[in-house]
């Protein structure tokens, strides 16, 4: 009876210890496995990094050529105003000259 207390010692030690190598393997297998996943989590975000700044150049070149079509947009309204502007100016002075022409004949001077 005590060998066989001693066998079934043994065999449940022998069993203990083939369990305790499967968790150690598996146990290794999801070190590699999450060190991989952190070596891809690393990567994506180097590159989500540059992607940012990427988007972020494009963006302030948006805005450059948003502020250049404003300028270019503007164009045909400064010309319009220009030429309103240089109507009313000499119609202005048109009517101030007449005025002042009328005043001056009622004074009695010939222009």
């Amino acid at each position: 009876m005590a060998e066989e207390t001693k066998e079934i010692n043994a065999e449940m030690i022998y069993y203990r210890l083939d369990a305790i190598e499967k968790q150690l393997k598996d146990m290794a297998e999801d070190k590699e496995i999450q060190q991989k996943h952190g070596f891809q989590i690393h990567e994506i975000k180097e590159t989500q990094e540059k992607q940012n700044q990427e988007i972020e150049k494009q963006n302030q070149e948006i805005e450059k050529l948003k502020s250049r079509m404003d300028v270019v947009e503007q164009a045909p309204m400064k010309s319009s105003a220009e030429k309103w502007k240089t109507i009313s100016d000499i119609v202005f002075k048109s009517v101030i000259t007449v005025g002042v022409t009328f005043v001056l004949a009622k004074f009695g001077l010939k222009i």
